[in-house]
């Protein structure tokens, strides 16, 4: 089992134990998961406000300029729409991609397992977005209608995945 999912690096059969952590910690540890500390859950909502921030911009450019796409003779007219939308995305994505691997790394359990989940949805919406840079930056107009629909389809799983991380990360009260 992998220790990202929340199972041992080693491969003994003995039964899992969990060692109690000291309260200075901060962080809430059941036998099935180890929740973000105040700290850490602080940091990822910044990181999760600023990417909200960014996509809420970007998705509103793409539908924009979506409406630009079947009357455009080359990609100059949408990128010049677009202006530095998909590059703003790719890069506020790969920051938090970088806060969710470290965040990733003082969980484990449901927790661990959440984050790993929003960080593969988030992967997956940067390189769709990726994609559709790539299409513009080489002028090819055709399909990216197509490209635009399935970037905010997974940026709406992504959304959706946020919730589960509150769910399992989210420091107890108490």
């Amino acid at each position: 089992m992998l220790a990202g999912c929340g199972g041992s690096d080693d491969d003994s059969d003995e039964a899992s134990t969990t060692t109690s952590v000291p309260a200075e910690t901060e962080t809430a540890t059941t036998a099935e998961n180890t929740r973000l500390s105040a700290a850490s859950w602080a940091t990822y909502q910044a990181a999760a406000a600023r990417a909200q921030k960014v996509n809420q911009s970007a998705t509103a450019v793409f539908r924009r300029c979506a409406d630009k796409i079947p009357t455009a003779t080359n990609g100059d007219a949408v990128a010049s729409c677009m202006g530095g939308a998909t590059g703003t995305v790719v890069q506020e994505g790969t920051s938090l991609l970088q806060t969710l691997d470290g965040l990733e790394q003082e969980t484990s359990g449901a927790c661990a397992a959440a984050l790993e989940d929003l960080a593969g949805n988030v992967k997956l919406y940067v390189s769709s977005v990726n994609g559709l840079d790539t299409s513009i930056e080489n002028d090819q107009t055709a399909g990216m209608q197509g490209q635009i629909d399935d970037s905010l389809q997974v940026l709406a799983q992504a959304r959706a995945a946020r919730a589960p991380v509150t769910a399992a990360c989210k420091p107890v009260a108490g």
